[in-house]
């Protein structure tokens, strides 16, 4: 009796976010269904991005590679779709010419750190080599923690935070001020950037 009564806790738990999934996976199918008898060439960028985003879903990690070279094609400039390309060509071409050219990407752009960090662990993992896994892993684990505690020290401003001259274009300040100047109530507005100590080139706030 204590064991139905567990399921039927976890049943009912597990429900919703299982029927979610399912509706995640149909709609999945569904849209690479649409998709499989057109040339990959013909689609347009939305579609691109929904067929990645189905594959992705379905674990199809070809379609994936198809569709970010077709992206590349048209954006040779789009720095996320030329990591995903090249973490899988690391795992489906045993590639490790990808993976110098992944690392010399993320330390152009490093917001890609966590995907090239993954496809690593995962490609050395599958080869056996924990140590050079191991090597990744930890730059994931630093990473995350400097994502966290830069979410962190922007969720509030105090008084007490340390303010410096903005960096934001005139064009913007512009901006502000007309919107500013629909709302009589504000009297002052005051633009300054907080000081900050976790990825403040990416995003300072």
């Amino acid at each position: 009796q204590l064991a139905m009564a567990f399921d039927n806790a976890w049943r009912d738990h597990s429900r919703k976010s299982w029927k979610a999934r399912h509706k995640e996976h149909q709609n999945a199918l569904r849209t690479l269904a649409e998709l499989k008898d057109r040339k990959i060439s013909s689609l347009m960028r939305d579609e691109l991005s929904a067929m990645i985003d189905a594959a992705n879903v379905l674990q199809d990690e070809k379609k994936i590679m198809a569709a970010c070279d077709e992206i590349l094609k048209r954006e040779p400039d789009n720095t996320s779709a030329k990591a995903h390309l090249l973490g899988l060509r690391l795992i489906h071409n045993n590639d490790e010419s990808a993976l110098l050219k992944l690392d010399d990407l993320v330390m152009l752009h490093p917001e890609h750190m966590p995907v090239a960090c993954r496809f690593a662990i995962r490609y050395f993992e599958s080869q056996e080599r924990q140590e050079e896994a191991a090597v990744y892993q930890v730059r994931l684990d630093e990473w995350t923690y400097q994502n966290e505690a830069a979410e962190e020290e922007r969720k509030l401003i105090f008084a007490s935070d340390v303010f410096l001259p903005h960096n934001i274009t005139a064009e913007y300040v512009t901006r502000v001020v007309k919107h500013c100047k629909k709302h009589p109530i504000i009297a002052k507005a005051y633009m300054v950037r907080k000081e900050v100590d976790y990825h403040k080139k990416e995003n300072p706030l």
